[in-house]
């Protein structure tokens, strides 16, 4: 089920990826690894702008989980 949330923070992760902070209306602020987002040909390069209103949806257990999807109703 997709969460909305607001993107915080970006730093680099690796050469293709980026750990990025968001606050969630469910969760509160969540640490997720959005792998390959700093290649051109990834599908969510132009959604990773702070503040911009997303949907998310994320796997793990863990502290910093992986983030896989992204929607952007904003930009629509």
């Amino acid at each position: 089920m997709p969460s909305a949330a607001y993107l915080l923070h970006r730093r680099a992760f690796q050469e293709s990826s980026a750990i990025i902070e968001c606050f969630t209306e469910d969760q509160g602020i969540v640490s997720l690894v959005a792998r390959g987002i700093k290649r051109a040909r990834s599908r969510w390069f132009g959604l990773m702008q702070p503040f911009l209103l997303l949907q998310i949806n994320w796997v793990g257990k863990t502290e910093l989980k992986t983030l896989t999807q992204v929607d952007s109703p904003g930009l629509q």
